[in-house]
């Protein structure tokens, strides 16, 4: 029989680390997924579910992905996210020419003392990548997080003239 959900031992309190980039942040996250993954495997009656099962439960324990859009404007794009429950400080946003990353290790968790049967609500922590079709301004990328929606304002860089390249003899 399964434990509730408060007593389940999550190991999905993970530190941010700066972003060196994101190839290394996805390897952080991936690194952290299986290991996640392998310890469901080891745990589990080994007639039920499968490999693949282990890696998606992990995944859900460990990463939340907000539901987001990505609208594209004149000036640029504005990316939404649905972020109930988590204040300004707890987000991070950052931008590379063509992307941005919003991440927060805060988790949701069971109130003290309570056994819970059913949680809906989103839990683990934020990772969400974002890759758009032009390249940004990074240093005009703004942000601001009220009643649960994290927007972000992020202006298109403007276009390059075309360079003439002298041909030499």
């Amino acid at each position: 029989m399964a434990k509730p959900l408060n007593e389940q031992k999550l190991s999905h309190k993970v530190e941010t680390h700066p972003t060196s980039s994101l190839r290394d942040e996805f390897t952080r996250l991936r690194d952290t997924v299986m290991q996640r993954a392998y310890d469901i495997f080891c745990q589990r009656p080994a007639e039920l579910a499968g490999p693949l099962d282990d890696w998606l439960a992990a995944e859900r324990e460990l990463v939340w992905q907000p539901q987001m859009t990505v609208a594209e404007t004149a000036e640029g794009f504005v990316v939404e996210v649905a972020v109930p429950g988590l204040k300004p400080a707890d987000v991070e946003v950052q931008s590379t020419d063509d992307e941005i990353l919003i991440k927060s290790a805060v988790c949701g968790s069971a109130p003290e003392g309570e056994v819970l049967h059913v949680s809906e609500l989103p839990r683990g922590r934020v990772f969400r990548a974002v890759h758009l079709p032009r390249k940004i301004d990074r240093e005009q990328v703004s942000a601001e997080l009220r009643d649960g929606l994290l927007k972000i304002t992020v202006p298109a860089a403007p276009a390059e003239a075309a360079r003439n390249v002298p041909v030499a003899a």
